[in-house]
């Protein structure tokens, strides 16, 4: 029998988000015709930097939440921290792909995933000194 059961449900729900911001991408460049890169449209530029910043910020976030999982995490603070990071990168996501300049999505967003990563890290090393 596993030993995580809450880690995986919120890696499975921001796979989910992460697989919708390509597939986005993917839509744009079939309606642009554009193999690499943005082809100068706005509108896959944005979609572009959307899914980047959600693959090079949710892996970190997620990892110290699998940590702190493995170390005997409490499991209502698991599926609270899950549902506030999963909520504040779709809350980015939508802030960023409506505005190209800064947007409160796009700031609490990324704000609410940086306070997560660092604050579960923090938890994670602490239930390792239990």
């Amino acid at each position: 029998m596993s030993i995580l059961h809450i880690s995986p449900i919120y890696i499975l729900l921001n796979i989910i988000l992460i697989l919708v911001l390509a597939y986005r991408v993917v839509v744009l460049r079939r309606r642009f015709k554009v193999g690499l890169g943005d082809g100068d449209k706005k509108e896959l530029r944005m979609a572009i930097a959307v899914h980047a910043n959600a693959t090079e910020n949710m892996p970190l976030a997620l990892m110290v939440m699998l940590v702190a999982e493995l170390n005997g995490a409490d499991n209502w603070i698991m599926h609270v921290s899950g549902s506030i990071l999963t909520l504040a990168r779709i809350w980015h996501a939508l802030g960023t792909s409506r505005y190209a300049g800064a947007s409160s999505g796009r700031y609490y967003g990324a704000l609410i995933t940086w306070l997560f990563a660092a604050g579960m890290g923090l938890y994670a090393v602490y239930l390792s000194q239990l």
